[in-house]
């Protein structure tokens, strides 16, 4: 279960109006009816948080994960999974760690191909180094190992910089991260790339989970091929009119929008919304 933002405030004996802070969008505000852990919503985003005292909270505690992305050569990269925490007692500053976990190497083996190379920091029995091979153990003895996870936020900054002159320089992976609104891992897509230069086409059509699909999935559905990776245009590609580009460019749109699409096309209908918000579960599954 997933916790809910926290509205931080410093309580007021007899206050009707309380000033405090927004952990999600971190905006200052007054709000009224405040009690100590009851829920409330921010009037800034919208988001739903309890109320917690700065007088009786106790630690505040968090911790993301974080890739980095550098070249190593011109066909070859490291994306660097980063740990950080951050924590705060109260009356105390906070105090913030971060540390280098996981190194993906994503290096040329044969022309046209690109394979990844995990490496796991482990200081354990370590002879020349405390790099081994491999990825983190993604359990422990009681719980998920939280060093094994590598979907994270994306550094984006130093990305032009970095993937300029190397085959991965119009790859367009920060306006998928843009795009996706999410935290993701970026050595599938970067590893992808050089093999289905198409992604760059999809995400700027802003088809992002095409893309996605693409490289997290593969291109298939139900052992059918999803798209036309050797098509010249966007009819050929997806199979669809080109008109109809707006309907899976909208909010939440995915693979059955498109299988959807060609099944109207396919029998000579436009398409509206009644099909997409009514009845597309009952169209997609008449497909053969």
């Amino acid at each position: 279960m997933c916790c809910l933002p926290t509205f931080f405030y410093d309580y007021r004996k007899g206050a009707k109006r309380v000033r405090g802070v927004c952990s999600a969008c971190g905006q200052e505000f007054e709000l009224a009816g405040v009690r100590h852990n009851a829920e409330g919503s921010c009037p800034c985003c919208g988001r739903k948080f309890t109320m917690k005292s700065n007088q009786k909270r106790g630690r505040i505690w968090d911790r993301e994960t974080v890739s980095v992305v550098q070249r190593l050569r011109e066909n070859e990269l490291v994306v660097r999974i980063l740990k950080a925490s951050r924590w705060q007692a109260r009356g105390c500053s906070a105090e913030l760690d971060f540390y280098e976990e996981t190194r993906i190497v994503i290096r040329q083996t044969k022309p046209g191909k690109f394979d990844v190379f995990p490496y796991h920091y482990s200081p354990y029995d370590a002879v020349l180094t405390p790099w081994k091979t491999g990825y983190p153990p993604v359990m422990y003895l009681y719980g998920q190992n939280f060093n094994a996870e590598t979907c994270g936020y994306l550094y984006t900054r130093n990305l032009s910089r970095e993937l300029k002159g190397t085959p991965w320089q119009y790859c367009q992976l920060d306006a998928f991260y843009e795009g996706i609104h999410d935290q993701m891992e970026a050595a599938p897509y970067l590893a992808a790339y050089p093999e289905i230069p198409a992604i760059e086409f999809f995400v700027k059509l802003e088809l992002f989970w095409l893309a996605s699909q693409i490289v997290y999935r593969g291109n298939s559905k139900d052992g059918r091929q999803l798209i036309n990776l050797q098509g010249k245009n966007l009819r050929d590609v997806l199979q669809i009119d080109p008109s109809d580009l707006p309907w899976l460019q909208r909010p939440g749109s995915g693979v059955q929008d498109l299988l959807l699409l060609r099944i109207l096309r396919r029998e000579g209908h436009l398409p509206d919304g009644e099909f997409f918000f009514g009845s597309s579960v009952e169209c997609v599954g008449k497909e053969n």
